[in-house]
């Protein structure tokens, strides 16, 4: 059986990012002047999560972490051709939201005293970033391109290592799936594998409900941290 953390690698893929291919299938149709002219000069603050202001309790997410996870994004679905490409103001701000998600999860983290990930964890979640890149060659032209430092890198690890960590220990069971909950899914026939055996169905449509369940769980982790924890948005995109 799967273990709890990387049951929940499909909800944390969502919660922080790369639930946006739709909207990057979009954005690949459009035309080179749809994509956003002006050039954001400097860094600056782009949101703020558990403060008004910036403070020791709060998460600060600056502008240059919504470039930089927006571009890993890009140059996984199009190659190294996206790093010469301006970046959309409709993926910026799909990005920025998603981050503030991953702050609140951090916030949380961290108020309840959540213990940092293993440096295998961590190491884990780096090579998801190569995977999200598109492969390690990918990632150092994104390096040498934007002078982003491999330490830069390794704190979006740690980050994302740390929300693995918070989804395992609070999420519970949703991932495992039981044979009656998964013959009652077949039967059901609300599933894309009509016409097969249950036998052979089984495994993907397990992946399918456990996927749908940590979604779930994702999801409303987020929707009660929204409700309860202060934002403060700066940057606007579009």
């Amino acid at each position: 059986m799967m273990g709890r953390r990387a049951i929940l690698n499909s909800g944390l893929a969502l919660l922080i990012g790369f639930f946006l291919c739709p909207l990057l299938s979009r954005i690949e149709l459009l035309a080179p002047r749809a994509f956003a002219e002006t050039k954001r000069i400097g860094d600056g603050i782009a949101a703020i999560v558990g403060a008004a202001v910036p403070s020791r309790d709060s998460e600060v997410i600056l502008r240059s972490d919504v470039d930089l996870r927006a571009r890993i994004l890009l140059l996984g679905r199009g190659g190294v051709e996206t790093l010469d490409r301006n970046l959309p103001d409709a993926l910026l701000a799909e990005v920025l939201r998603s981050l503030i998600d991953e702050a609140l999860i951090l916030y949380e983290a961290r108020r309840i005293d959540l213990p940092h990930p293993s440096e295998a964890e961590i190491a884990r979640e780096r090579a998801r970033l190569v995977s999200a890149a598109g492969g390690e060659a990918r990632l150092r032209a994104l390096k040498e391109r934007f002078d982003v430092s491999e330490a830069e890198l390794m704190q979006i690890a740690r980050r994302r290592a740390r929300v693995v960590g918070f989804l395992a220990a609070h999420l519970g069971d949703e991932g495992i799936v039981t044979e009656q909950a998964l013959r009652e899914r077949f039967e059901s026939g609300d599933h894309p594998f009509v016409g097969l055996s249950f036998e052979d169905a089984a495994a993907g449509l397990q992946l399918m409900i456990r996927d749908e369940r940590v979604s779930q769980g994702v999801a409303d982790w987020v929707r009660v941290l929204r409700e309860r924890v202060k934002i403060v948005i700066r940057a606007r995109y579009g």
